[in-house]
């Protein structure tokens, strides 16, 4: 059964750095799209980043740079010179959609903003990822997840326990989340395209995405009653929080409708029939006057059992709920082995680790297609033959500092 790519036939132009970029460059690709990413031969800067995270990050062997990057060729420019340019025109003049993360300054320098390509290719969507937006005093600043989401959108300090320093983000996790709406902007865009002939400006900012993932947190808060940062002690609601069973395995119930589960939790789960008859919990309205209360009883008998224990009783009485994993328990969940959320890749080495996917599957779950991240440069001969280059004019562009390939 091959893997469904309703993308197929697409043509997208790649100039992105870094997570969040190129990560849409990557839904592109995994969906069918023909995706060339433009990189300076510096390389883009992910390429070494896995060294930051004690993981490989040689040609041989780059897990980080695989999320982002698999599915794709590479072609090397000097996008500063005027015959770099004139390459990249040619793409543009080729492709469906071009896509960037660079801030708008710099596009501008280099005549790749959306007015100038607008006016060249009116045909092409052009797709931008930045950290703040194209107005207001943060425009023009550098913007990474972890300053423009977790920072400024308010889920580094509102996230965590009362009283405790702020969250260690999640490296990516900001990035990740702002490639899917890219990608998705781009899709209804080229939808609009095919009607129209013609692209249109489509931008999301790592920022805007911040306030749409706390939508609900950023809209209470501002009647005064809903404050955070929380204590899971006080604040929270016992039916909706974690707890430790008596090995220190954290697991989270989620119970969203406390008068039809409270009496089920207490008999079928804890039993302890003689709690559900408590006044002080007796319903969802007079319990969260008794929180802390409540709180440190299920406390005290979770920690009665083990964490499996309690999620097979939990299970039983059909309450949602989880073992709370690490980042290292994912790769070998078989929820997400079974759906190919991670699978298994071979590396230039031989070596071979667990990888992750993009999130969108079309048709049945499968193993999806994995071509590995390009070396830099590693299609530059191939795109410029395709462009019409003879094998001549692309050995002098070469020479000359125009163009390189490995």
């Amino acid at each position: 059964m091959s893997v469904k790519k309703p993308l197929a036939g697409i043509n997208v132009v790649d100039l992105t750095l870094y997570a969040a970029g190129p990560g849409t460059g990557r839904m592109l690709a995994d969906w069918g799209a023909n995706v060339i990413k433009v990189e300076s031969f510096r390389g883009d800067p992910m390429r070494d980043f896995g060294i930051t995270m004690n993981c490989p990050s040689v040609p041989e062997e780059n897990p980080c740079w695989e999320i982002g990057n698999a599915n794709k060729e590479s072609l090397a420019l000097d996008l500063k010179t005027e015959k770099g340019q004139k390459i990249m025109n040619k793409l543009l003049a080729r492709a469906d959609a071009f896509i960037t993360s660079n801030r708008t300054d710099a596009l501008k320098r280099l005549g790749l903003d959306y007015e100038a390509v607008s006016q060249k290719h009116p045909h092409l969507v052009w797709g931008q990822i930045n950290g703040w937006g194209d107005l207001g005093p943060n425009a023009s600043a550098p913007g990474f997840d972890s300053v423009a989401f977790w920072a400024r959108g308010g889920c580094m300090i509102d996230g965590t326990e009362r009283s405790t320093s702020p969250m260690i983000t999640p490296i990516g996790f900001g990035d990740n989340t702002t490639s899917c709406s890219l990608a998705a902007g781009v899709c209804a865009a080229l939808v609009e395209k095919m009607r129209t002939g013609k692209g249109s400006k489509v931008q999301v900012s790592l920022y805007a995405q911040a306030i749409w993932c706390g939508g609900y947190m950023i809209e209470s808060t501002q009647y005064g009653r809903d404050k955070y940062p929380k204590s899971r002690l006080k604040d929270v609601s016992p039916l909706v929080s974690s707890y430790c069973g008596s090995d220190g395995e954290w697991f989270f119930i989620t119970v969203l409708e406390y008068d039809r589960y409270w009496r089920s939790l207490c008999e079928k789960v804890l039993k302890k029939p003689e709690l559900a008859e408590d006044p002080r919990f007796i319903t969802a309205d007079v319990a969260k006057d008794h929180r802390a209360e409540q709180i440190a009883i299920l406390d005290a008998e979770f920690a009665k059992r083990t964490c499996a224990e309690w999620l097979e009783l939990l299970s039983q009485a059909d309450i949602a709920h989880n073992k709370i994993n690490h980042f290292v328990d994912v790769h070998t969940d078989p929820q997400a082995l079974e759906n190919h959320y991670v699978y298994r890749l071979k590396h230039r080495n031989g070596h071979s680790s667990m990888v992750i996917g993009t999130p969108v599957l079309f048709g049945e779950p499968q193993c999806p297609e994995h071509r590995l991240a390009p070396l830099l440069g590693e299609n530059t001969v191939d795109v410029l033959k395709r462009l019409g280059y003879s094998e001549t004019e692309i050995q002098q562009l070469i020479a000359s500092g125009v163009a390189m390939a490995v």
